[in-house]
């Protein structure tokens, strides 16, 4: 009888293991079957981040400001006196 249960509780452990291995196996395809999605994800999100990058350094450029300068919907701005600017230097 103790030999039954000695084969019983192997056959067990041993099952046991193969499932926990199949089932991290498991895991480890769903991640490499998502893993091209996220690229694919990373590429346009990247992209994205470039082209608004762009826009904002056109519309920081300072020529386009200066031609806005000239613009009538910006008449009321002028420019400050030189006693009004402060210029801050970086500190490291």
């Amino acid at each position: 009888m103790n030999l039954l249960h000695q084969i019983w509780i192997g056959i067990f452990v041993v099952g046991l293991c193969f499932y926990l291995y199949v089932d991290r196996q498991n895991d480890l395809i769903k991640l490499q079957i998502e893993l091209p999605l996220l690229r694919k994800e990373l590429r346009l999100l990247e992209e994205e981040n470039r082209q608004l990058l762009f826009a904002i350094e056109e519309f920081e450029n300072p020529l386009r400001i200066m031609q806005l300068r000239k613009d009538p919907r910006f008449n009321y701005l002028k420019e400050p006196h030189e006693d009004v600017i402060i210029i801050l230097e970086e500190s490291y």
